[in-house]
């Protein structure tokens, strides 16, 4: 017996243990038993077993939807802020340091505490590194009585950004909720699919191919690995997003903030590729193979079909 010493191996669940909480592979676990269970409406017995498992397949379904359609807020959140961030540095920063300049010259002593790194915090590293810098600046014009017309115009500023961080937070927690619910909806699934099988059992006890025919097992047995990559293109440029093995079966979900035209093709180098697939902005979409390429190349092209605005992408492979 040895490790499994007191366990009864065939009483577990082996959809779930198959599944392991993978998106991908629960999605088509859970379509292929759909199918097969639909093959069989008008029998009676078969026509329990589609009335309870489709509202869990359809869960399954809605939760890739759900989650794609937060992860679409998240980025939109976020390109707001850094937006916020160009117009500081471009336009709002330049009128509080004139603001500033009437009362203290940047020669002073104070005009140097204010700005100990010049512009620098405010231009370059992380977006929180950013927001601190511009608090620390905050702060130091609030408490200046001297400097209320300064005041004026970076308090409204700061609160802008300070909001936009808070609601991208908010909406990490969303996806965190979002994530959650399809592991719900995956459970339920398999626990369905898994009284299911017994009832297969039950109707074809000496008839093994009968049954099997019912369960997806090449899938449960895979390494299939559902991945979110999330990123972002500048204005109308190229580049690779991800770089994979694919199958003739293999699905993309993309979801961008921009209009983003997305294919396939062998190498980054490679100058010619297919027309591919057009991604309207904000429009989550499943696209497949051969559409975007050759499935036997590897790597996803995207580009940026907006002229002048940076833009933010994630692509599910189902």
């Amino acid at each position: 017996m040895g490790k499994n010493k007191g366990a009864w191996l065939p009483a577990e669940n082996f959809i779930r243990s198959g599944v392991r909480n993978n998106y991908t592979k629960a999605l088509k676990v859970s379509t292929y038993h759909m199918a097969a269970l639909n093959k069989k409406a008008g029998d009676p017995v078969f026509d329990a077993l589609i009335k309870g498992f489709k509202p869990l397949n359809q869960a399954v379904l809605d939760s890739s939807s759900d989650k794609s359609g937060i992860v679409g807020d998240r980025m939109g959140d976020t390109l707001t802020k850094d937006e916020l961030f160009l117009e500081l540095n471009k336009t709002n920063m330049p009128k509080i340091q004139l603001a500033i300049e009437n009362v203290y010259g940047r020669t002073t002593a104070q005009w140097k505490a204010l700005f100990p790194f010049a512009l620098k915090p405010f231009q370059s590293g992380t977006i929180e590194n950013k927001i601190s810098a511009l608090k620390t600046l905050t702060e130091k014009v609030d408490a200046d009585g001297a400097l209320t017309a300064a005041q004026a115009l970076i308090d409204p500023v700061y609160k802008a950004i300070f909001e936009a961080r808070s609601s991208q937070q908010g909406e990490k927690s969303n996806v965190e909720t979002g994530i959650s619910a399809q592991l719900t909806a995956i459970d339920a699934m398999c626990v369905g699919h898994f009284a299911d099988h017994g009832a297969i059992v039950q109707l074809y006890p000496d008839d093994p191919k009968a049954i099997m025919s019912f369960t997806d097992y090449v899938t449960l047995q895979s390494h299939v690995h559902g991945v979110l990559y999330e990123g972002t293109i500048n204005a109308n440029r190229k580049k690779m997003a991800l770089k994979k093995d694919f199958t003739l079966l293999s699905q993309l979900k993309v979801t961008a903030n921009v209009d983003l035209q997305i294919w396939v093709i062998d190498s980054i180098n490679n100058p010619s590729h297919p027309i591919g697939i057009l991604i309207p902005a904000n429009t989550p979409t499943v696209v497949g193979f051969p559409a975007l390429g050759n499935f036997a190349n590897r790597i996803v092209q995207i580009q940026n079909m907006n002229l002048t605005m940076k833009g933010k992408y994630a692509i599910e492979v189902l």
